[in-house]
């Protein structure tokens, strides 16, 4: 026994955190979760720090959609494990919602995933390696350095307007692309600003991206929400890649039911068939 606790004393645990746990940090969640604010008992607070509409009545699931997972429930044929990209009727679907009318996506076009964070990270990581670059929005979502410090690629950010209602920096986004640059993420509508961009910008953005030979990550996780306040809401990018007449990839983001539902979304990869071979 005595023999054992020397041992034990020598060895020592010195456990260290990883690359990426060290460099792991949500500025947003490191405010919001210790906050020490009091709020005035004489009023309902509106919590503006987390974009979750869901907090406030108004938002709910749709019967639509509440039937459907009962249905699916108590069906009893989808309680076991499923493809890691998503069942082929769920892909479908989601397929069919994307297509245009010059523009057919399959199922092979579309991977299910957890949360569009989760869609964020796999666009992220599946696209550029170690000491690559991304472009990424300024003001933008905070997530977005989050994952790239954590996997140790490099992000420069392009400037939005507030003069031209934080429309993209057209110019300064040309300037930032260099040889590794593997990806510009797009947010619209935008998160923190609130813009929503016309479909002349979007192009423009593109025109941009495809001068490069750079994909486009469209984050649009509140597109269905301005569709529900505006029926003139742009349709998304990923409609945008399939009229634009250029060497254009995109991976679009959406969640189902805009924060309803927001366990599940989806990144749709949109490309002009026969022009681009995309292995991503």
């Amino acid at each position: 026994m005595e023999g054992k606790n020397r041992l034990y004393v020598a060895n020592s645990w010195s456990l260290q955190p990883s690359a990426a746990g060290r460099n792991t940090f949500n500025p947003i969640r490191a405010i919001v979760d210790t906050s020490t604010a009091k709020p005035n008992p004489d009023y309902e607070p509106i919590l503006l720090a987390a974009g979750d509409p869901s907090l406030y009545a108004g938002f709910e699931p749709s019967t639509v959609a509440l039937e459907a997972i009962y249905d699916s429930m108590e069906s009893k044929k989808f309680n076991g494990y499923k493809p890691s990209h998503g069942t082929v009727e769920g892909r479908t679907a989601v397929a069919e919602f994307h297509s245009t009318p010059t523009h057919t996506l399959t199922a092979d076009d579309v991977i299910m995933t957890c949360g569009c964070s989760g869609a964020i990270d796999l666009c992220i990581r599946g696209l550029a390696d170690p000491g690559d670059n991304v472009l990424i929005p300024s003001p933008g979502f905070a997530l977005y350095c989050t994952i790239l410090k954590a996997n140790g690629i490099a992000y420069k950010e392009y400037q939005l307007l507030p003069e031209e209602n934080w429309d993209v920096d057209l110019e300064q986004l040309d300037s930032l692309f260099d040889s590794r640059t593997k990806a510009v993420i797009v947010n619209c509508p935008s998160n923190p600003c609130g813009s929503v961009y016309t479909t002349e910008h979007k192009l423009e953005i593109l025109e941009v991206a495809a001068k490069h030979c750079v994909p486009v990550i469209a984050d649009e996780v509140y597109a269905g929400l301005v569709r529900l306040f505006c029926c003139c809401m742009p349709h998304c990018m990923s409609y945008d890649v399939a009229v634009f007449g250029r060497y254009t990839q995109m991976l679009n983001m959406n969640p189902l039911e805009q924060f309803q539902l927001q366990s599940l979304s989806w990144c749709v990869v949109a490309y002009p068939k026969g022009d681009v071979c995309c292995d991503v």
